[in-house]
């Protein structure tokens, strides 16, 4: 029976090892990498998934043409300090996913060192970004350079050799850059967490925005930049302006103004899409109770008119919150009921208390 066990154990594991689409190999290099990297790109008949057992470290940049999920496992791929090929120094990604067929998913991976970009989308290709963080990575994080790149998890720490490039949209093709957002968007830095490119010459016209249903962040624009807020509608971040270059945008992505909200020393810059009011948009109930020992009086503009949240908002605004201090009257009705109430109960209380002690002591 024993031998029946190990015999049949042994078959389901070279089964295993068979599937079409599935690389998980032990001890995992850059050769066995690369190698199958290239059978992927063959595959035709859908997904090859690709497991990371180790960490990654390539000598040179590897392209997928083909429909290819590589599961970091939590490691990572980093470039070589040394003996980094230069042969083709118009590509020194560490993954560049290339052309129409590509279509990459990274997830759970960690990408740095790049002597470039950590992860390009280039040419019509379609880049998947969940549970991957880029940091250290010489011109940028991410580009999507006449590709689409989609986020549904990404952490972005510090890259570019000295201004922070997070994900940069540019354009070297014949196709558009089209960025998604379809999660959660984190970043170390506040600026230039998207970078719309300045000097790519006369190709790059144009790029796309989009939402998904269910995405937690979502992306705009407005005056100019890519704009990114979170669950709650705080604006998070904001790209460059770059006034050669038009966003194209479908109905994932209404226009939005911005209502700046000055209350008890702090600012909140709210994103609130055209046709609602702000008191829809973001729970109130953290700036009005933001001053202990003080009541919420109304918001107002800067010329001292009281503002309606539960206005539809048509244009940017800045407002102020104004408090006033709890003032505890005799005179009025209320305090004095609650004061009674009070007296009242702890008079019973005391009462009670008294009649039990007497009566353990009896």
């Amino acid at each position: 029976m024993k031998n029946l066990k190990g015999l049949l154990s042994f078959v389901v594991a070279i089964a295993v090892l068979l599937i079409p689409g599935v690389c998980k190999a032990e001890g995992m290099d850059e050769t066995s990498f690369v190698n199958a990297i290239e059978e992927a790109n063959q595959n035709s008949d859908g997904p090859t998934t690709i497991t990371l057992d180790a960490d990654i470290v390539l000598t040179k940049h590897v392209g997928i043409t083909g429909t290819v999920i590589i599961d970091g496992n939590g490691h990572t791929i980093s470039a070589s300090d040394e003996g980094w090929l230069d042969s083709d120094k118009s590509d020194q990604s560490l993954i560049t996913a290339t052309g129409s067929t590509a279509n990459v998913t990274l997830k759970n991976l960690k990408l740095t060192n790049s002597k470039k970009y950590g992860a390009q989308s280039y040419n019509g290709a379609t880049l998947i970004l969940d549970g991957v963080t880029v940091e250290n990575c010489n011109f940028g994080g991410i580009l999507a350079n006449g590709g689409t790149v989609v986020i549904r998890n990404l952490t972005l720490g510090h890259n570019g050799e000295t201004s922070n490039n997070g994900i940069e949209i540019s354009n070297k093709t014949t196709s558009t850059p089209k960025l998604v957002m379809d999660g959660k968007l984190q970043s170390s830095q506040t600026e230039n967490v998207i970078w719309i490119a300045i000097n790519d010459g006369s190709t790059f016209t144009k790029y796309e925005i989009e939402n998904t249903e269910n995405t937690t962040d979502k992306i705009y624009t407005h005056n100019g930049q890519v704009v990114v807020t979170d669950e709650n509608n705080n604006v998070i971040f904001e790209s460059n302006k770059n006034e050669k270059v038009m966003a194209t945008i479908n109905e994932t992505v209404p226009a939005i103004y911005y209502v700046t909200i000055n209350y008890n020393g702090n600012t909140k810059k709210i994103a609130v899409e055209d046709g609602k009011t702000l008191a829809e948009s973001i729970n109130l109930d953290t700036i009005k109770n933001a001053v202990d020992g003080k009541t919420f009086v109304n918001f107002v503009l800067a010329d001292g008119t009281v503002y309606d949240e539960n206005t539809k908002v048509t244009s940017d605004l800045e407002l102020t919150a104004q408090y006033k201090d709890v003032v505890i009257s005799e005179n009025n009705p209320n305090t004095s009921d609650k004061i009674l109430t009070y007296v009242s109960l702890v008079a019973i209380s005391g009462i009670a208390l008294g009649f039990g002690l007497k009566k353990r002591f009896n």
